[in-house]
């Protein structure tokens, strides 16, 4: 009896680092496919220095629409040209493509993503960070929570400009999502 006992621990064992294996390596894709969702944005900046109004525009620039899905969640792909209603990810549109402080989100995977616990937000300088859920759900509400070396004037910009563009499952979520002329 105890040999079995020990069998079924180490199997339970395997299984629980093997789910942890998974989950680590479904943060790693989600945070590669988050820097390469911010290296199109970039590309895709016109003449007028700001990151597009949708992520819709990308369409354009790329058929590869499990770019768009954090692996986590498990959602599947749909239209490119609708990206934005079914993306695992939060885009804030219409930013500066430079500012003073580069802590302005311009992707953020929510806490829903990863199991409530955290998020991942993609910054100006395209750097990608791991943030608590708190965190997360400040900058979805407010875009510049973070941004707290930006002159006043230059907030007051962003806030003039900005607009959290949510996909269809977050809304009911975050119905304070920042958009502006909202306060």
């Amino acid at each position: 009896m105890s040999r079995f006992l020990l069998i079924i621990a180490l199997l339970t064992l395997l299984a629980s680092a093997s789910s942890c294996r998974s989950r680590r390596g479904a943060d790693v894709t989600c945070r590669e496919n988050m820097r390469e969702i911010f290296v199109l944005l970039r590309q895709s900046i016109p003449v007028e220095p700001n990151f597009p109004p949708s992520l819709n525009e990308l369409a354009r620039l790329t058929t590869n629409a499990s770019l768009f899905i954090c692996p986590s969640t498990r959602e599947k792909p749909a239209d490119m040209p609708n990206v934005e209603q079914w993306s695992d990810f939060i885009y804030v549109a219409n930013l500066p493509d430079l500012a003073t402080d580069k802590r302005l989100p311009v992707l953020i995977s929510p806490p829903e993503n990863h199991g409530g616990k955290y998020g991942y937000v993609v910054w100006l300088t395209g750097e990608v960070v791991r943030l608590p859920s708190s965190d997360i759900r400040k900058l979805i509400a407010e875009p510049w929570h973070l941004a707290t070396d930006a002159p006043p004037r230059e907030a007051d910009q962003w806030k003039n400009k900005a607009q959290v563009r949510l996909p269809a499952r977050f809304r009911k979520l975050y119905p304070n999502a920042y958009r502006a002329g909202s306060e």
